[in-house]
């Protein structure tokens, strides 16, 4: 989550002479366009991370130590090659460190002021705004606040039993911070995500992660080819239909049968494939259809789906009805296999009827609309909702995802809505599969969704979805592997040599204050223990400084493979070069 910095950039990328040709980095040393204002994107980031140094210094001094250790701690933070490649790039790490660590040490000059004065409602009034702009670059600054919002409230529990303290001006100090660490906050999160949603109105990307109602009231994406469709679904609408709260995919059917028997030795019903697919496809049409009307044309007047109707789902390409039977799921045995049957002139009748549920049918007058509805369908035969599983199916499965019914009918995962959307006004085959690979309306008008409905949208999504978390770059195998810096992230590699910039730590700095950590814990337990039997010593540590040194060279594989300190280092290294 990057809502300040992406309003930021949004500003940035709308500099004089930039025209938005070249947005989207999508690999590792890939060229720029020369309009592109890369001085100016790099330099929030860098001013960040420059400010930092002098933040520390004051911070340290405000915790009450010595100037001594104030600079030794901000020369830290100086010989850190990592914080130095952080603030190098247009990368987030440097402005959420410069919002927190701002609002930590706004928090700290705060507990100093004469409670309730003037200057104590300025400083924590700074802490909180600061900490929050730090949740709005990355959502793991939550946890900054969090830590700074029950800080303040323990003091005031603190300070109960002292009889000296008057209770309204507790009272008094419990309401201030209330309001400056709870509802500040909020009011902050919830403007700064208003101007991000007015100000970037345009699809990206990475869009498809939202619901197709969020897609649609984007400009340029999906909005550009839905709009102008019909609303209501009636018998004879070709749809598409989308998993709304899980993985992004489409209800998906191809010629494909499930195979007779699993490696597990248990049968199917070897009927056509049903599954998920996360891709614009022409399989993903289907025709809704009446069980007691012949044809799939849309005619006048239009008989419009509602909510409790039975309806059969009929595949565009391959004209089957979407069927389950009583026969376990290939990869999830405890539920019921999706399919679209096939007659093979044996003792096993189609169960194909669904029930529509509409779980929002009062704000569409009960009618089953595109894209705003939010619907379940229920197995007639089973009374069970056709469900993504959340599982892949292997090889003979395309490697798609697994759909099934499942008596669960309360999970999100159960929720389906039509996201593209027309008429059926032919009943030649012929003419039918020439209209389902078309794709592209005429725009009319946007569709709308308010505040409300995007920014609940978006938080569950930020919450929720882990798709992609697995293969990012930052994506390790272990917690200890960033302490332990045993792996690190290539961000430029040279195009004429093995010269590179990779993102890892300085293994003086962290090694030495992972040992000086464990060592300042074994001296608190040993401390406590001796003080317990009233023995008050304390205890100084020395310690050791290593510079580093930065800067291009035009390095060989060789040179590059010395520089390795862990086998773990991935350096990239061109093969013409080896």
């Amino acid at each position: 989550m990057n809502c300040i910095t992406d309003v930021s950039f949004r500003f940035i990328f709308g500099e004089p002479g930039y025209k938005g040709e070249f947005n989207n980095f999508t690999s590792i040393g890939q060229d720029y366009d020369k309009t592109l204002p890369i001085r100016s994107l790099r330099f929030f980031p860098t001013l960040c991370g420059s400010l930092l140094i002098p933040l520390v210094y004051h911070l340290v001094l405000e915790f009450g130590f010595n100037y001594q250790i104030a600079f030794f701690s901000s020369l830290l933070f100086i010989l850190e090659n990592s914080l130095l490649t952080q603030s190098r790039f247009i990368l987030l790490d440097t402005i959420l460190m410069f919002f927190s660590f701002f609002g930590l040490y706004s928090f700290i000059v705060a507990q100093k002021k004469l409670i309730n004065s003037l200057s104590w409602f300025k400083w924590n009034c700074l802490a909180s705004i600061f900490l929050t702009c730090g949740v709005c670059v990355k959502y793991i600054g939550i946890f900054t606040l969090l830590q700074i919002q029950i800080l303040a409230f323990f003091s005031i529990f603190t300070r109960l039993s002292d009889k000296t303290i008057r209770a309204i001006s507790l009272w008094l100090e419990f309401l201030h911070k209330t309001i400056i660490y709870i509802f500040l906050p909020v009011l902050i999160y919830c403007l700064v995500f208003y101007v991000h949603l007015a100000v970037l109105i345009r699809a990206g990307p990475h869009d498809n992660i939202m619901t197709s109602a969020f897609q649609a009231s984007l400009e340029g994406g999906l909005a550009s080819i839905i709009r102008g469709q019909p609303r209501e679904i009636a018998h004879g609408s070709q749809i598409t239909l989308r998993n709304t709260h899980g993985r992004t995919c489409w209800l998906h059917s191809h010629q494909a049968l499930y195979p007779i028997r699993y490696p597990d030795k248990r049968g199917s019903s070897h009927q056509q494939q049903v599954t998920c697919y996360s891709f614009k496809d022409v399989n993903n049409w289907w025709i809704i259809k009446r069980p007691n009307i012949d044809d799939l044309i849309t005619h006048e007047p239009r008989d419009i789906i509602k909510d409790g109707d039975i309806i059969q789902l009929v595949h565009g390409l391959s004209g089957r009805t979407l069927n389950s039977h009583d026969i376990a799921a290939p990869m999830s045995p405890y539920n019921q296999e999706v399919s679209c049957y096939i007659d093979y002139n044996i003792s096993m009748p189609a169960q194909n009827l669904w029930r529509v549920k509409l779980h929002n049918a009062d704000e569409t007058d009960r009618y089953w609309h595109a894209i705003k509805s939010r619907a379940q369908l229920i197995h007639v035969d089973s009374n069970q909702a056709l469900k993504l599983s959340g599982l892949q199916l292997p090889v003979w499965g395309h490697h798609q995802h697994e759909i099934v019914t499942d008596k669960q009918i309360h999970h999100p995962n159960t929720i389906w809505n039509v996201e593209e959307h027309r008429y059926t006004k032919n009943s030649n085959n012929k003419e039918l599969e020439k209209e389902l690979g078309m794709a592209e309306f005429v725009p009319l008008s946007p569709t709308f969704l308010s505040f409300w409905d995007k920014m609940l949208e978006l938080q569950s999504k930020m919450l929720i979805n882990t798709e992609n978390i697995q293969n990012h770059i930052y994506s390790s195998d272990s917690p200890l592997d960033w302490p332990l810096l045993t792996k690190g992230i290539a961000y430029w590699l040279s195009p004429k040599s093995n010269a590179q910039i990779y993102l890892i730590g300085n293994i003086f700095l962290w090694y030495f204050g992972i040992i000086a950590l464990v060592i300042y814990l074994l001296l608190f337990v040993f401390y406590h223990l001796r003080r317990r039997r009233l023995r008050l010593e304390s205890i100084f540590i020395g310690r050791e400084i290593y510079y580093p040194r930065y800067g291009l060279h035009d390095f060989s594989a060789f040179e590059i493979q010395k520089l390795k300190w862990k086998s773990s280092w991935h350096f990239l290294i061109h093969k013409r070069l080896i």
